[in-house]
């Protein structure tokens, strides 16, 4: 080792075989970046050497290297089927298999194959291209982009296809989405199953293949397909094809769920998922509670009390659904708000008044309630209560939205009329002072926020006043809602309790005028199967019969196309018989405005 002065006399040491300059500037220089072989196969396709990036590409499936998806292989993909007379469809599946899956379902558009979509189905000659539309549909759906590729593949197979190819291929196509939502999304599989078997339905009854469609039913016991089996019949009683409609009807399960309705499941007028959906259901909204991840306005959270039909028309142990209970009511308020509210509608659907009300006092704050009243028919509510609902509650009470305070005041109305006689009016009477108050304060978007949210409780009040025998007070009470100032037509909903009241009374006379007054609004089939079942709950088989054959008449009806009024017509049939059939409690069967919002 030697020493030397620079030309700034500093004292420099110069290592043996190097040169004599300053030691730090080596470690000072920038290391040379290294590119591995998944980098450098990205970067030859980025600067659109495709050649070459094949060369690379099978290097490394021949050393058994894994290749990194990324979304810059769509470019070597459309490089096979760029030029028609060198088209490589081996090739172009390869790349299109390297670009990433999707994270997000729901959001595909602007994403990765929105390109290729655009070239392939928006210039040239689509028709010409089936089988290669086919092969990159398929890669789309396996890779959670289905919904990018949908209308596109469909309005070509409906114009150019036959149908018999179209159907097979959907069929496939829906496979695929499937597999997709297995891998990435257990719990929405079932769902998803059973959406796009109902559009593919409804694709073959816009074209005109009812031969397919009515396969497609045959080959759909296990999945809910309710609307699209009840759209299907419609187009065939309109078609007149009254022969493909019987089949129908014979390969529709007994319970099928035609219209999805809490309060069928629970009845078993619907197919319930099976134990094991349930469990994954119930897996997944654990998760999302953890991670306080509920959000109000989507799934699960917004069918949340679908899951708790489900989960008790499952026979699920009753720990299980407490324990997320407890757990829900121990996150955040928002995570407990949407908690209790979905509990509460659930509850309310099931006619389940008391619990309601229980459950309200014991996690809302009552300050919308008046106070005599609210601690009469507290008082009552929790004599009947289920006390597992009482078990957890929330740390600090909670304020309830004004969109969501007609599920309270619902339940003081309907279980009002279990006082003592001496005081259900005057209690009702306060009742519906004080609610029409409320009422009309509130904004117009708040009061419509659903059609089954502040219109129910008009409707219960003019039920209560039924039940009490006050026929003059239930018919201003229907008015109500008019004199408020929230509505601008005549609300058919009400006049719908109405109609069942003086069918009640077995006044034949005010029914008729009453149901020629509704279907001047447009035939319905809703009314006549209430005045049907309050004619039987009266013992007027006659009446009942005449109204019967007076709904055939004006309205059409389809079986399978409402549960309820199935279920009218199945009782009416064995009164009919002479069979002896005792009439179910009020509470226990009447459906109390369960119309969902997927109705």
């Amino acid at each position: 080792m030697r020493t030397f002065l620079n030309s700034r006399t500093s004292l420099r040491v110069a290592i043996d075989g190097l040169p004599g300059r300053n030691p730090k500037s080596l470690i000072a220089q920038r290391r040379a970046r290294v590119w591995d072989d998944n980098e450098t196969l990205v970067h030859t396709v980025q600067k659109e050497n495709f050649a070459g990036a094949e060369r690379l590409h099978e290097r490394l499936v021949a050393a058994c290297l894994p290749i990194r998806p990324h979304p810059a292989y769509e470019r070597a993909a459309l490089a096979q089927i760029r030029h028609p007379e060198a088209r490589n469809l081996d090739n172009f599946r390869t790349w299109l298999d390297l670009v990433p899956e999707s994270r997000n379902p729901h959001r595909v558009e602007g994403g990765p194959f929105t390109k290729t979509r655009d070239l392939l189905f928006r210039s040239g000659s689509p028709a010409e291209e089936i089988p290669l539309l086919s092969l990159f549909c398929l890669v789309c759906a396996e890779k959670g982009y289905g919904k990018l590729v949908w209308k596109d593949i469909v309005a070509l197979l409906v114009k150019f296809e036959e149908p018999g190819n179209a159907v097979a291929f959907l069929r496939s196509f829906g496979e695929a989405r499937l597999r997709y939502y297995t891998k990435h999304q257990p719990h929405h599989a079932a769902w998803i199953a059973s959406r796009q078997r109902e559009a593919l339905i409804r694709t073959c009854c816009t074209a005109g293949w009812f031969g397919e469609a009515v396969d497609l039913i045959k080959d759909s016991t296990s999945l809910e397909i309710g609307s699209a089996a009840r759209h299907l019949l419609q187009v065939l009683d309109n078609k007149n094809q009254k022969d493909l409609i019987s089949v129908v009807l014979a390969h529709l399960p007994p319970k099928i769920s035609l219209a999805f309705s809490t309060k069928a499941i629970i009845d078993g007028w619907t197919s319930p998922l099976p134990r094991a959906a349930v469990a994954a259901q119930l897996r997944h909204i654990k998760n999302l509670i953890s991670r306080r991840a509920l959000i109000a306005s989507r799934l699960p959270a917004s069918h949340l009390h679908a899951f708790l039909a489900q989960y008790e028309a499952a026979k699920g142990y009753s720990y299980g659904l407490a324990a997320l209970r407890r757990r829900a009511l121990l996150k955040s308020d928002n995570t407990s708000y949407i908690w209790l509210t979905k509990e509460l509608f659930y509850l309310q659907q099931m006619g389940r008044h008391a619990d309601v009300i229980s459950l309200f006092y014991a996690n809302f704050s009552s300050f919308i309630i008046p106070r005599k009243e609210g601690l009469i028919l507290h008082q009552l509510a929790v004599l009947s209560a289920n006390p597992q609902l009482l078990s957890h509650s929330v740390p600090l009470k909670l304020r309830i939205k004004p969109s969501d305070a007609w599920l309270i005041w619902n339940a003081l109305i309907r279980i009002s009329i279990q006082l003592p006689p001496e005081t259900r009016l005057e209690t009702l009477f306060s009742l519906r002072h004080c609610f029409g108050q409320y009422a009309a304060a509130l904004p117009d978007h708040v009061f419509r926020a659903t059609p089954t949210s502040y219109t129910a409780v008009f409707r219960s009040l003019v039920w209560a006043y039924g039940q009490l025998g006050d026929v003059a007070s239930a018919f201003s009470a229907a008015h109500d809602i008019t004199l408020i100032g929230k509505t601008h037509e005549t609300n058919v909903v009400l006049l719908d309790e109405l109609v069942t009241i003086h069918a009640r009374r077995g006044d034949f006379d005010s029914v008729t005028e009453l149901l020629d007054s509704l279907d001047s609004f447009g035939p319905r089939v809703q009314p006549y199967g209430r005045v049907i079942d309050a004619f039987l709950q009266a013992r007027l088989v006659d009446l009942a019969l005449e109204i019967e054959t007076r709904m055939k008449e004006k309205c059409e009806y389809i079986p399978g196309a409402n549960w309820r009024l199935d279920r009218s017509i199945s009782r009416l049939d064995k009164f009919r018989k002479k069979e002896v059939v005792e009439t179910e409690d009020e509470v226990s069967w009447w459906p109390d405005m369960t119309v969902s919002i997927e109705q």
